[in-house]
């Protein structure tokens, strides 16, 4: 697990890159809405709930959508025949979804992150071969 761990911070140059984590207790939209069709507009954002209700909601950008299931007006969209989706999160409707209509998905999600340092604290556990590190601290970026 030491060289795994080692070789993963490595690969990813410490804080210097970006990595996929996904929050074993928060990765999943059900039926969040991301949009309202006007006609014109192709291209629509992933967002998720964060908390409130009504004009009171906080949401927040979804960049790294793993699974999606789209909804234009309750009628389930066909990918790559009804939309495309970026690896950002970015949905795009092959024609622009009527005014007025509500856009939703459901689907799973990670968090990009990077390491807090450049480096990571290893240390032997008595004089055994067992090594330790007492904590691992990542942030979320938003693009």
């Amino acid at each position: 697990e030491l060289q795994t761990l080692q070789a993963f911070y490595n690969l990813v140059n410490g804080r210097a890159g970006l990595f996929q984590y996904q929050d074993k207790e928060d990765n999943t939209a059900t039926l969040a809405s991301f949009g309202t069709g006007a006609g014109s507009t192709l291209a629509f954002q992933l967002v998720r709930p964060m908390t409130g209700t009504g004009s009171n909601v906080f949401i927040e950008p979804v960049f790294a959508p793993v699974t999606a299931a789209i909804f234009n007006n309750s009628v389930l969209q066909t990918l790559g025949v009804d939309y495309t989706i970026s690896t950002l999160g970015v949905v795009t409707f092959t024609a622009a979804p009527a005014n007025g209509n509500p856009l939703v998905w459901t689907g799973t999600y990670n968090f990009y992150v990077r390491f807090d340092s450049d480096s990571a604290d290893f240390e032997k556990i008595f004089a055994t071969a067992l090594w330790e590190i007492r904590a691992v601290k990542f942030s979320s970026e938003l693009f």
